[in-house]
């Protein structure tokens, strides 16, 4: 939360250097940051002296519509407290039930009903957290594995799940195998997200049959970690094979090497689990609308399930200096400025400089006004807040160079 009793600016800069000492104001780029001292025309940037007790400064920069912004001017003394956030990446919340990467198994039982309930909330959709309850099952065999429970669940888990608009969570299926090399003649392997279909360059590798055997797992990586796909049908006059299950992740073609395979007979015999993950779910992002944010789930298991191991694999964070919370931001600071949106029924065309994709490093500091009044009884103090937000990249050094002009470690 952002209060608004003491007024923030908040600069958005691109992937620039920091405005160097022999420059002028207008000789700033778009999405240039430059700081400058009171009554100098030059920036005290690279090249300068860092700020020290008794300075007054301001950080400018140029809009994407070509005009000069710059923050209030400020005194170095008067600053309370100053920091850095790194960028941070979002994450999603990750269950398993069985085998989780590391460790963990399904018990097996024969001819039973696997039920699985999941329960979720968001705050995006709902408003306030409010609760949805979702179920998967499957029966297994009489001569039931691990692997083939787990390619059950999964299945069924992601077929009632295709009915939510945007899909929440998905679930993909975890075994415990090394694996082995996927013949290199196979050559470029490509997955679309939603479909049971895979292609290859080569899915024969040249010897008149199939590389990749009915029944046999491709793994999309080459770690424990990474999800197994169950192969059910292979066309080797197209270099087509079909997936047990629609593949759930990313669109992705790599070379054979970046895939594994676990075979039949060796699937039968390792320890497997369902990987269930939420899913960002940015679509409908809107700044001042509707806001970023998880989904935050809980499973629970049916009598069938036995004793079979559950594990939390990864906890939920929106992370930091992402595109979304630097928009959201920037969208609410505006309303300092007098931008008319947010009274009324209109959040429109709204120009942000926050540009969706990139990620941001985060500056901040709060400074006392000077503007104090002084009762009977007390200082009544008046404070303001900087936030600078720099695109995170390589091309440029400014998230580095402004710490070093505000002697932030």
């Amino acid at each position: 939360m952002i209060a608004q009793k003491n007024v923030t600016t908040m600069l958005v800069g691109k992937d620039l250097d920091l405005l160097a000492n022999t420059s002028k104001r207008d000789d700033l780029a778009t999405g240039q940051l430059g700081v400058f001292l009171a009554g100098s025309q030059t920036a005290l940037g690279t090249g300068g002296t860092d700020l020290a007790a008794g300075d007054r400064f301001t950080i400018a920069t140029k809009n994407s519509k070509d005009v000069i912004v710059e923050t209030p001017l400020i005194e170095y003394s008067n600053i309370i407290k100053k920091s850095a956030v790194d960028t941070a990446s979002a994450t999603q919340r990750k269950r398993a039930v069985g085998f989780n990467g590391t460790a963990g198994e399904l018990a097996v039982n024969d001819s039973t009903d696997y039920v699985l309930h999941t329960s979720w909330y968001d705050n995006s959709k709902t408003w306030g957290r409010g609760e949805s309850v979702k179920f998967a099952a499957y029966k297994s065999s009489a001569s039931a594995t691990q692997a083939e429970i787990a390619s059950g669940v999964a299945e069924n888990f992601n077929k009632n799940f295709s009915r939510e608009n945007p899909k929440l969570i998905k679930a993909e299926v975890l075994i415990n195998s090394a694996g082995t090399a996927v013949p290199t003649g196979v050559d470029t392997i490509t997955l679309k997200n939603g479909s049971k279909y895979f292609s290859a360059t080569d899915i024969d590798d040249d010897t008149g049959t199939s590389a990749i055997a009915v029944g046999d797992y491709l793994r999309v990586g080459t770690a424990l970690t990474d999800p197994c796909y169950k192969v059910v049908a292979i066309d080797t006059s197209n270099d087509i094979g079909t997936l047990e299950m629609p593949y759930q992740g990313d669109d992705y073609s790599a070379v054979d090497t970046n895939f594994e395979l676990v075979v039949k007979a060796t699937a039968a015999t390792s320890d497997a689990g369902v990987l269930l993950s939420g899913l960002s779910f940015t679509s409908t992002f809107d700044p001042g609308v509707i806001g970023y944010d998880y989904v935050e789930f809980d499973i629970d298991l049916g009598d069938g399930f036995g004793a079979s191991d559950t594990s939390s694999v990864a906890t939920p964070s929106k992370g930091a200096g992402t595109y979304y919370e630097v928009a959201e931001n920037e969208w609410f600071l505006k309303g300092n400025k007098g931008e008319p949106w947010r009274v009324g029924s209109y959040p429109k065309n709204i120009d942000l400089e926050a540009t969706s994709g990139k990620t941001y490093d985060q500056i901040s500091f709060s400074y006392s006004t000077g503007n104090n009044v002084t009762t009977l009884d007390r200082t009544v103090e008046s404070f303001g807040t900087v936030l600078v937000a720099t695109e995170d990249a390589d091309s440029g050094s400014v998230y580095t160079q402004l710490k070093d002009v505000l002697n932030i470690s």
